[in-house]
């Protein structure tokens, strides 16, 4: 069984660029718990139970989440497994945010919905 522990040494062990640059255990595990507490992580895992990928949000309104922090290590995982969860643990989000290349863009979930049923 998986711990918060073992994500949080996941994370310090595969950590790069700006993802989680300059955090420490001791700042990074309560923040995972809040996150978990407020159903704000998400991650993956493969079929030998590792951890591939780690997604947290922020909840902007009901309706948005911004992606604030997203780690993988296997390509194409991290849609994977942060799509399917959200779909179910936040259903009437409509739209998603995340920075990419410095400049914030922002995604439908039902445009993202219909990418995700394309790849499966």
């Amino acid at each position: 069984m998986l711990t918060v522990e073992d994500l949080v040494q996941w994370i310090l062990k595969n950590r790069r660029g700006v993802v989680f640059e300059g955090w420490t255990e001791e700042n990074l595990r309560p923040f995972l718990l809040e996150c978990i507490d407020h159903n704000l992580l998400f991650y993956g895992t493969d079929p030998q139970g590792d951890f591939t990928s780690v997604v947290t949000v922020q909840k902007r309104s009901p309706f948005r989440l911004y992606l604030a922090h997203a780690l993988t290590t296997k390509p194409g995982e991290l849609g994977r497994h942060f799509f399917e969860r959200l779909f179910i643990l936040w259903p009437g989000v409509k739209y998603v945010e995340a920075d990419r290349h410095g400049k914030t863009h922002e995604y439908r979930v039902e445009d993202l919905k219909r990418k995700l049923q394309l790849l499966c």
